[in-house]
């Protein structure tokens, strides 16, 4: 199915203090976020949601269900947020996760980045390159921990089918 319906949550969520913290998108995206960073999609609802199936990819998921992001309009981009972690107890942090990034000749890029507060501007912690229609399980050390830390991934459209994040874990 093609994706037309972004996450929205208005839950507020304690700080995740347990760990590991794994999130694989089977029950939704609690306590997940989206913000849109730059422009608009006239063309449908462009933005970070939760599906099972998407009739333009092979690529297979997991169990069922990952967050996609997708859009038909370049330029336009979306940030999906985690809640906040208190990662002050852990000695080297770092998250684990899968990513596929989906091409019809034009990919969709992919970055993630952190904060140490919400007073923070998103700082970037690498930009995913993997090839193209695969899923390619990455790793990133976590800089500054803190006691509200938060990471988001970040996708603009390029006219390309999308990209997808799967089997996050702190």
């Amino acid at each position: 199915s093609t994706p037309t319906t972004p996450i929205s949550f208005a839950t507020l969520c304690d700080v995740i203090t347990e760990y590991p913290y794994v999130q694989d998108f089977e029950s939704g995206a609690n306590c997940w976020s989206v913000e849109s960073i730059q422009g608009e999609s006239d063309f449908y609802d462009a933005a970070w949601a939760v599906i099972d199936e998407y009739e333009l990819s092979d690529v297979i998921p997991f169990i069922s269900e990952y967050a996609m992001y997708h859009t038909w309009e370049i330029g336009v981009s979306g940030r999906l947020v985690t809640p906040m972690f208190d990662l002050t107890s852990l000695t080297n942090p770092y998250i684990k996760f899968d990513y596929a990034r989906l091409s019809d000749g034009v990919t969709e890029g992919l970055t993630v980045h952190y904060k140490a507060s919400a007073e923070d501007s998103w700082t970037l912690l690498a930009t995913m390159n993997g090839t193209p229609d695969e899923w390619i399980l990455d790793s990133i050390a976590l800089p500054n921990p803190s006691e509200t830390y938060q990471i988001s991934f970040v996708s603009e459209g390029v006219y390309g089918y999308g990209v997808l994040v799967d089997n996050f874990t702190v």
